[in-house]
């Protein structure tokens, strides 16, 4: 079946893509501020590294090697290149943005994606199979949600109205 062939590969591009979303904010900032360098810098060291490990984990693992490759790459960005950024341009903030703004809102929605895979019922329909797992993936978006501070914030000052 093709998914079984395929689901190491789309687990592995799924993670790198969602690490390089968290990765891209900080990005964003370092333009915004006027400090292209750093991003260029990481680049240009990431292209060093990622085509020797392309031509080295490809001939052995196939697609599977390249997918890790790309999650590697981004955990990179994300263990070197934002903590760099925080030093110059987010002084104190490191800590919290890790633990508060990352840690808890990824925490919560990989829990409720494990509870879900091991709840999900043994269904012989695709669509049940697809209901669940969209179903899983709306909770877990909203338990994301829930515990990330500043879309707490933005979401109860509209759901909840102006007190006079």
């Amino acid at each position: 079946m093709t998914a079984d062939h395929t689901a190491l590969i789309a687990s592995l591009l799924i993670a790198g893509t969602a690490i390089n979303g968290l990765v891209s904010v900080p990005g964003y900032l370092q333009a915004a501020a006027g400090w292209p360098a750093l991003m260029v810098y990481t680049n240009s060291v990431a292209a060093l590294v990622l085509v020797p490990a392309i031509l080295i984990m490809v001939p052995r693992y196939g697609a599977p090697g390249a997918a890790f490759v790309w999650l590697v790459l981004n955990a990179g960005y994300l263990v070197f290149n934002v903590p760099v950024m925080h030093r110059r341009l987010l002084r104190g903030e490191q800590g919290r943005w890790y633990r508060d703004d990352l840690g808890r809102p990824v925490a919560g929605a990989l829990l409720v994606v494990i509870v879900g895979r091991i709840l999900m019922p043994d269904a012989r329909s695709m669509w049940i199979t697809g209901s669940w797992i969209a179903g899983v993936g709306l909770l877990a978006l909203l338990a994301c949600a829930a515990l990330a501070p500043q879309v707490r914030t933005v979401l109860s000052g509209r759901l909840m109205p102006a007190r006079i």
